[in-house]
């Protein structure tokens, strides 16, 4: 194996991840598939996260502390730091399967065609309880149908990108402080290559008082509607009028909720999902 040009740079951003970082950081190198790097960078954080990342000696990790300057932008500092063919985006709070990179790149070498491939994903709670899933849309087709309906098709943290299409597109926008992921898989369909995913659970996304859900809905709201506009501009009367009332819908009773308790989010989140109320409003 050639250690100095991994086939997967891994892109992690974190800010006071203390809690959890141990965990994430853990599950990467505990990967069946070893030929990754991972590239973490420690945004400002204030907390006893430096202490935690200093103690990892694996000379895959590369650790890159700056001044804060988000998500987004960290995100796209990582990505051209990285030799990798492939992208895989892990967050600071969550967890893979230890044969995630395995069972995504071999997707990925059997079809040339493919710059996307995710998997599905099970939300877990604080304490690393399951608490709901979240199947993945197979082809490009089946993304832009969830991306229609103003849901990101995938979990940001289960994505793993072609290299040359995230640059193709120029990365994340860096005017979006949330809904980045949603926003680059618009673009990233714009370029008429596939999508697909595993189907197996191979990613554990946690729900807790800090995640952006929690703490950032009304801007999630502004920024959706900000996709809206881009999906109606690529593919013309996608998303109707209907779809964005009721997507505000949801996220205003997801902001109150956020304020009793994170988790009861994800308790209702089918219960007030979009195809649910048009549903309901069409009956």
């Amino acid at each position: 194996m050639d250690t100095n040009k991994p086939l997967i740079s891994v892109l992690l951003s974190v800010y006071n991840g203390e809690d959890y970082i141990e965990n994430a950081v853990n599950s990467i190198i505990e990967q069946s598939y070893t030929n990754w790097e991972l590239i973490i960078i420690n945004d400002g954080s204030t907390d006893k996260t430096s202490e935690i990342l200093n103690q990892f000696k694996d000379q895959r990790i590369r650790v890159f502390k700056q001044n804060n300057i988000g998500l987004t932008c960290s995100l796209n500092v990582a990505a051209k730091l990285a030799k990798g063919t492939f992208l895989a985006r892990q967050d600071a709070d969550d967890i893979s399967h230890k044969n995630r990179f395995q069972n995504q790149i071999e997707l990925f070498l059997k079809n040339p065609e493919l710059i996307v491939v995710s998997s599905d994903t099970s939300w877990i709670d604080s304490t690393g309880n399951k608490m709901d899933d979240r199947k993945a849309p197979l082809s490009r087709d089946e993304a832009i149908k969830k991306m229609a309906i103003l849901t990101s098709p995938f979990v940001h943290g289960s994505l793993m990108i072609k290299k040359t299409a995230f640059d193709a597109v120029s990365g994340y926008n860096e005017n979006l402080s949330t809904t980045q992921d949603f926003d680059l898989m618009i673009r990233l369909s714009i370029l008429q290559k596939e999508f697909t995913a595993v189907s197996k659970d191979l990613y554990k996304l946690r729900i807790h008082k800090n995640t952006v859900t929690a703490r950032k809905w009304l801007k999630q709201i502004v920024n959706t509607m900000r996709c809206a506009r881009l999906i109606n501009r690529h593919y013309p009367n996608t998303v109707s009028n209907k779809i964005k009332f009721s997507f505000i819908y949801k996220k205003i009773i997801i902001g109150f909720l956020s304020f009793l308790s994170p988790e009861l989010i994800y308790h209702f989140r089918k219960k007030i999902s979009p195809k649910k109320i048009l549903s309901r409003k069409n009956g």
